[in-house]
Parts: structure tokens; sequence; C-alpha cells
């Protein structure tokens, strides 16, 4: 395994989650989707924030690792995650592109296709 660390950005629908983990394998080094630390998925309601403190904490964990994949579109709370990696990955796919993803994120998962966390 080599030592990296890559934060990838990018709009909902860009491919962040997908090119995580295209390079995770690839690689051979952990992804963490930003998601999973900002949302309460054990909540019993949807849209639950994981409380800052906690969420801070486990942002620090994941950092504190000689390698590690970060992506999320989160901006105010991942200085840290930016400040920490080598590289930065910011994916510009066009908007229409985004959209057509996003509705067939959104079919999927009224049909159950997918879960929602």
């Amino acid at each position: 395994m080599i030592s990296i660390r890559i934060h990838i950005i990018g709009g909902s629908g860009s491919g962040k989650s997908y090119i995580s983990e295209l390079l995770s394998e690839k690689l051979r080094i952990p992804h963490y989707d930003l998601d999973d630390i900002f949302w309460d998925y054990q909540s019993n309601e949807y849209g639950v924030r994981t409380p800052e403190d906690e969420r801070d904490r486990r942002l620090r964990e994941i950092i504190s690792l000689d390698s590690w994949i970060t992506e999320g579109v989160h901006r105010s709370w991942v200085g840290p995650s930016l400040a920490a990696a080598d590289k930065i990955v910011v994916l510009m796919t066009p908007l229409s592109v985004q959209e057509e993803r996003i509705w067939k994120r959104y079919e999927e998962r009224i049909a159950g296709i997918v879960s929602s966390k």
C-alpha cells in the first residue's frame, strides 16, 4: 500500500463516489464518503446531521491515517482534509450529466433499487 492522501470534491452527481472507489481499489487505500460523517444515519428521521464535535472527531481520525481518499461536496468543515491532502481533485462534470445522474439516483431510491442510507 502506498502512502498518499487524496481529497475529491465536486457537485452532486459529478462522479466523486465512483472515482473514489476506483482509486481506492487501484491504489489499495481506504476511501471515505464524507456524507457518512456529516449525516446521522442512525437517526429515525431523514436529514439529521451528526453533531459537529462527533463529525469533526471522525474527520480527524481519518486524516490522521497514512493513506486515504476523502470525497464530498462539503466545504465549510473539510478544511483539515484539504490541508492534509497530498492531492486535491476537483471534478467539473457538465451540469447536464450531473442532473441526469441525480434524477437516476432519485428514481432508483424511490423504486427501492438502492438505499437512501
